[in-house]
């Protein structure tokens, strides 16, 4: 939970460290370090193949975050509509779901595989490396997702709501709270 709560909140250095990750891919590649590693001979096929599967994930991650995220966020949405604390109960929610984790983490990989598709001739090689690390992003956006669902279906029930809520007040307003006392008084 921290990494993620420290990804949303320097969004900039988690891109960076992505593109990091995929450049040292290519360059490890350029050098011939990653040399063999494909799945044909031919090395145009290889790239085609890495192609595809890169269309196919795409595909499937942006059918799943376009499906279950809207519909998830719009529930919830309804759900709370015209109550008073329905402000504070939002914040609450997203805060705990790590709905802005979910939603920017798969908006990047996204981008990230529209990139990698644009400029599958050059990267050559490091296609299947490219691929191998947009595959284990892949992995933690969908266990992500099945934490942002399954925290959505707690917070909707009442008698869970109640200790989300008690836990998001002691673990993020109080320790917020002190650390502004305690630096006013300084």
């Amino acid at each position: 939970m921290r990494m993620i709560r420290w990804a949303v909140d320097d969004p900039l250095v988690s891109i960076a460290i992505v593109a990091l990750a995929y450049l040292v891919a290519v360059v490890l590649s350029d050098l011939e370090w990653l040399h063999g590693f494909s799945l044909a001979a031919d090395g145009q096929a290889s790239v085609r193949d890495f192609w595809t599967f890169n269309i196919g994930l795409l595909a499937v991650h942006a059918a799943l975050i376009g499906v279950v995220f809207p519909l998830v966020i719009a529930f919830v949405g309804l759900l709370n509509q015209g109550r008073a604390t329905f402000s504070s109960r939002l914040t609450i929610y997203v805060d705990s779901s790590r709905a802005l984790f979910v939603g920017m983490s798969s908006l990047f990989l996204c981008l990230a595989l529209l990139a990698q598709l644009l400029f599958a001739e050059r990267i050559g090689d490091a296609g299947a490396t490219a691929t191998l690390l947009s595959l284990a992003w892949f992995s933690v956006n969908a266990l992500a997702l099945a934490y942002f669902v399954l925290k959505t279906i707690a917070f909707l029930h009442p008698a869970r709501r109640a200790p989300i809520m008690r836990a998001y007040v002691a673990n993020e307003v109080w320790p917020r709270e002190m650390t502004a006392v305690v630096a006013a008084s300084r």
